[in-house]
């Protein structure tokens, strides 16, 4: 009777285990940390042509590479800074998370957006991390959202709006199919 009892009690055991160390499926995002420099990601006209996002060695957190965001006073941009991830599958209804490491070296003004995309590659949703406007160290974001019912694929971009001044560091961005337990 008390083998019964402690199979019983192991099998719980291992049971609550193993959902504990479930982890997150990591999805493909082409080039996360930028050490392949623009591979994977699409900059928007106006922010290749005059340059207010840069890959460089001073903006990594891990690595070589990092990516730079810079908007000064007085600069003609419009539009603001545009970068774009490569897209990637997702199922509807399911929950992802977008994680990054970013460095406000200036009082800044941008976000970063997991958006969600249908068949068609029209946006069909989107979750927001606005950074805060105070200068600080490296810091990692999360941002967690469900997948719209037509959602095909998700993808990273990075905003800064209008004429909104900032200076801001990027690396190592994630999307990942969150499982919980």
């Amino acid at each position: 009777m008390s083998y019964r009892v402690s199979l019983t009690v192991l099998l719980a055991a291992m049971a609550s285990f193993s959902s504990l160390c479930r982890a997150d499926e990591a999805l493909n995002l082409e080039n996360p940390g930028f050490e392949a420099d623009r591979q994977g990601w699409v900059w928007g006209k106006e922010d290749s042509e005059s340059e207010l996002s840069r890959v460089t060695t001073e903006s990594a957190y891990k690595g070589k590479l990092g990516l730079s965001v810079i908007v000064a006073d007085g600069e003609q941009a419009p539009m603001g800074s545009s970068v774009l991830s490569n897209k990637v599958p997702v199922e509807p209804g399911s929950v992802y998370r977008m994680t990054f490491y970013a460095r406000c070296n200036e009082k800044s003004g941008i976000g970063v957006m997991l958006q969600f995309y249908n068949e068609g590659f029209s946006i069909v949703g989107d979750a927001k991390q606005i950074l805060p406007m105070e200068v600080g160290d490296w810091t990692e974001y999360k941002v967690e959202a469900p997948a719209p019912p037509n959602a095909a694929y998700a993808a990273i971009f990075i905003h800064s709006w209008s004429r909104n001044r900032c200076n801001v560091d990027f690396d190592d961005f994630t999307i990942s199919k969150v499982t919980k337990p």
